[in-house]
């Protein structure tokens, strides 16, 4: 036995990602050296631990207390804790046994090519810095972390380019709609995790989708996504196909790790939803009968919360639809600046239809747990007292051109504000990173804008 020490760097992305291996190498004779011809060598690790930063989020393995002594020739506590700080890694336990496979690369340096989770994983449960074991994310462009990057055509609505990400650690756009750190990154650092989890469209052929669902989760989130198939049709992931990924998602997992470990996990997973805006505007430019699309929008959305139930999901995060009429785009159309009421009233009607909706919902899906985030009425709060929040401006866009920098899009020779921390808007229509955080504290902990419980009562561990 020695030790063993490998670090997976990503070849794909200017950040470098790591995940350090320690443990034991355990020989499999004929078997284990059957690719040394061809410069592959295949091992099996026993015990020890494992980090990562960026995307993949997997750390402390949690092994039988026979393996963990048998280990400890390798080093760990004091070692490992100094060398987690330092890297400023979450902790995820996630499996027992692990084969990885490595090759000399250039230079002479060791890389861990690809771990490989067979038959021998066994899920566990969240670490004790985080609330829930995962977080799978649906909605549009506020929870969109990079699914819009990967779509093909022209009118695709994409945050890949500066000055997009500006605030992001490494000063890079990821395919956010915001300076750096949206709102589901928010909600994600409140329930323990480094940010949101990956991007669906990103993860494939680089972190295989199984592992990274079983370990922190997925998003789906896609920028100009609505509730009905028809909104944006061709240049967004309506929610119907989000919800078609998670279930292929599902089977991936299951084929990993067993259906009743899947089942377990999914159950004390966090699920959160948010879309509706783009429905609204598609609507409002050509309005037709209000009721009908209340009733289609609600008979969607009362489906999808179904079909995730089914599929597993037990805790879920709603999102209401915001003060729409009152981003910059629509104020810039304004003589003055003002606020489109006629936008806002569509909102409001369509969130007090989701408001009825979900305690009905909930009374026919047993262990059914939701939290209701009232963003209409945050937004509401934070015009009403904007210096209360730290915000100077609501009515402009941080990083566009023309009026009210709303008349284009933020694109790497916009004007940029000076102090982005006072501004609500990052973009004509989206939130800057600030606000994502101050709307994540509301939801998790506030009260106020939650019902009928806060996202933190939400994830707490049922029993």
């Amino acid at each position: 036995m020695r030790c063993l020490f490998g670090a997976w760097e990503s070849m794909t992305s200017m950040s470098r990602t790591l995940i350090w291996i320690k443990g034991r190498e355990e020989g499999e004779g004929a078997a284990g050296e059957a690719g040394v011809a061809s410069g592959i060598r295949r091992r099996r690790i026993v015990g020890g631990w494992k980090t990562a930063r960026d995307e993949m989020r997997y750390s402390k393995s949690d092994f039988p207390e026979s393996i963990s002594k048998s280990s400890t020739s390798c080093g760990g506590g004091d070692e490992e804790r100094a060398w987690r700080q330092q890297q400023e890694l979450p902790r995820t336990k996630i499996i027992h046994h692990i084969t990885v496979y490595d090759l000399a690369a250039k230079k002479g340096r060791l890389v861990v090519i690809l771990v490989v989770v067979s038959m021998s994983i066994k899920v566990l449960g969240a670490a004790a810095d985080q609330q829930v074991p995962a977080m799978y994310v649906f909605g549009d462009s506020a929870l969109d972390v990079g699914n819009n990057n990967y779509l093909v055509g022209q009118d695709v609505r994409r945050a890949n380019t500066p000055l997009n990400g500006i605030d992001y650690p490494g000063s890079r756009p990821t395919g956010r709609f915001s300076n750096g750190y949206n709102v589901a990154d928010y909600i994600a650092k409140t329930l323990g995790f480094n940010e949101s989890p990956p991007a669906y469209l990103s993860l494939a052929p680089r972190i295989p989708l199984g592992l990274a669902a079983l370990t922190g989760g997925v998003s789906y989130a896609s920028g100009d996504a609505g509730i009905l198939d028809s909104t944006n049709a061709g240049n967004t992931i309506p929610l119907t196909k989000q919800l078609s990924y998670f279930r292929s998602t599902k089977a991936e997992m299951e084929a990993s790790a067993g259906a009743h470990a899947v089942s377990s996990l999914l159950s004390r997973s966090f699920f959160l939803v948010g879309v509706g805006s783009n429905d609204m505007f598609v609507f409002a430019a050509a309005p037709d009968d209000a009721a009908a699309f209340y009733g289609s929008l609600i008979a969607s959305y009362s489906a999808a919360i179904t079909d995730l139930y089914r599929m597993g999901a037990r805790k879920f995060g709603i999102i209401n639809v915001g003060l729409i009429g009152c981003v910059p785009r629509v104020r810039a159309l304004h003589a003055t600046g003002a606020c489109n009421d006629g936008l806002n009233q569509l909102a409001a009607g369509f969130d007090s239809a989701l408001s009825s909706l979900l305690p009905t919902l909930a009374a026919g899906l047993p262990g059914l747990a939701y939290s209701l985030a009232d963003y209409y009425n945050l937004t509401q709060a934070t015009f009403a007292n904007p210096r209360a929040s730290g915000f100077a401006n609501i009515d402009t866009a941080c990083c566009g051109g023309g009026r009210l920098g709303a008349e284009t899009d933020c694109l790497p020779n916009s004007m940029l504000c000076a102090d982005r921390g006072n501004f609500v808007y990052w973009d004509r229509v989206h939130a800057c990173q600030h606000a994502g955080e101050i709307t994540a504290a509301a939801y998790y902990d506030g009260g106020l804008f939650t019902a009928p419980l806060t996202f933190k009562q939400v994830t707490r561990p049922s029993g």
